[in-house]
């Protein structure tokens, strides 16, 4: 008994090549190749069909969550400011005079630090500058040799 012995295409195209007459192909045969070729044209479809497709469900997932978080903070937010409006909305009238000593306090270091944190900033840049301009005296002396 023989084995069925799958050819290559070189092989294939080599017999084919031999054979002087003209050979018939059944149509069964033609058949089955055109499905074939169909099919790897449409592979190529498929793969990135299902690309977008995983795609739009991770997008769709991401946009639910997103939508449920945006809810949940705006509902938490509306039952502050219901809480504040039941007991009593905090402005500056409302509070006592120690509160807002403490708040002129805590302006006043703020201030402070916002204007030393400027000053050593304005020192930085300064020396920066004297030392970009001693490289420059540096590599002048350098480049005369």
């Amino acid at each position: 008994m023989k084995k069925n012995k799958k050819l290559s295409d070189e092989e294939f195209l080599n017999l084919l090549e031999q054979s002087k007459e003209d050979v018939e192909i059944p149509q069964t045969f033609e058949n089955k190749i055109n499905t074939h070729i169909d099919y790897l044209v449409n592979k190529d479809k498929l793969q990135v069909f299902s690309l977008k497709k995983a795609a739009i469900w991770a997008g769709s997932i991401a946009a639910s969550i997103v939508i449920i978080f945006s809810i949940g903070f705006y509902f938490k937010n509306n039952y502050r400011k219901e809480q504040l409006s039941d007991n009593q909305q905090i402005s500056i009238e409302n509070l006592t005079v120690g509160d807002r000593e403490k708040i002129l306090a805590a302006h006043r270091a703020l201030v402070l630090v916002s204007n030393n944190y400027n000053k050593s900033l304005n020192s930085m840049q300064k020396a920066e500058n004297q030392i970009q301009q001693i490289q420059n005296i540096v590599n002048k002396s350098f480049n005369k040799k």
